[in-house]
């Protein structure tokens, strides 16, 4: 609290100029606060972002190496053969769209988010059942819809058609539409649970498949993250700046080429489906250096399986 003291001087031009100024300050020291009010509301107002996801650039190698595989034709088996598979991805993650709301009851903040993500993949095929290595690129443009009631529920709707062909057979794109739909609940702090489905070529042909799933440990802490038929891992802050974990989960897809190569068992000709699906076990150290990059090196051993159909 500060205190002044006026020396009043009557009979004095200065008195009535002091009495003016006392008046004044009075009139408008409301006014003053009411100034300095709304400017501190305007300074601690809180405004929602304009996206909650970021863009993202994201590249990634994952190979294994040579194996002794039996691939199959029609059922039928073709021992001693060994197979090789090297992949580079790149894509990008972006928000196009993201919109937020009070709810009816005005408790609760709702939100919509729509993003899309662009991906190119290189694959590389080694195997003594083809002359030589098949090199393929796959290419999808995916759509991705994330709505919150603001409280314990979640909704992922994810749409992503894609095409896959090798270095020889271009005109014969492999046109095909993989979908993941996700409802999440929150029940607490240390345990969510998850429900959907998936029409998906993990497995190395077209299937739709449920997704059960729970988690139980907190998001930035310890937690263990199941989802059935699509991964399962154990993970671990390390820092501030440190993450790792332990994962299993499936991998795969199905190519469609035409064989131009007598390769022993495949007519040449022939329009060949390739279909390929590992299941990966391994860890995982992730290092954020800030919210602007990160970077990862995983390792681990799979099972694999490779078959053929004309």
């Amino acid at each position: 609290m500060i205190i002044l003291k006026l020396k009043v001087l009557k009979n004095s031009h200065k008195y009535h100029f002091t009495l003016g100024i006392i008046i004044a300050l009075m009139m408008i020291s409301p006014l003053l606060r009411g100034s300095n009010v709304n400017d501190s509301i305007k300074k601690t107002e809180v405004k929602t972002p304009k996206h909650y996801i970021k863009p993202c650039l994201y590249i990634s190698w994952y190979g294994i190496p040579d194996r002794t595989i039996t691939p199959r034709l029609d059922s039928i088996p073709v021992d001693g053969r060994y197979y090789q598979f090297r992949q580079r991805n790149i894509g990008l993650n972006a928000p196009l769209y993201t919109s937020t709301w009070l709810s009816n009851d005005s408790t609760k903040i709702e939100s919509f988010q729509l993003i899309t993500t662009i991906n190119s993949t290189k694959e590389r095929i080694e195997s003594s059942f083809l002359n030589e290595p098949r090199i393929f690129r796959r290419t999808s443009i995916a759509l991705k819809g994330i709505y919150s009631d603001g409280g314990k529920n979640s909704y992922f709707l994810a749409v992503a058609p894609f095409s896959s062909f090798d270095q020889y057979t271009k005109a014969k794109n492999g046109k095909r539409l993989a979908m993941v739909f996700i409802y999440n609940r929150t029940v607490s702090e240390k345990f969510s649970y998850r429900l959907g489905f998936m029409r998906t070529f993990v497995f190395g042909k077209k299937l739709a498949l449920p997704i059960v799933g729970f988690r139980f440990g907190k998001l930035d802490g310890v937690n263990f993250n199941i989802q059935l038929l699509r991964n399962m891992s154990l993970n671990m802050p390390i820092g501030n700046h440190f993450y790792y974990s332990i994962f299993t989960r499936p991998i795969g897809s199905a190519y469609s080429f035409k064989n131009d190569f007598n390769t022993g068992f495949l007519n040449k000709g022939t329009t060949v489906e390739l279909r390929r699906w590992e299941l990966l076990t391994g860890m995982t150290l992730t290092y954020r250096a800030n919210g602007a990059f990160s970077m990862f090196v995983s390792t681990g051993f799979s099972r694999g399986y490779v078959s053929f159909a004309e």
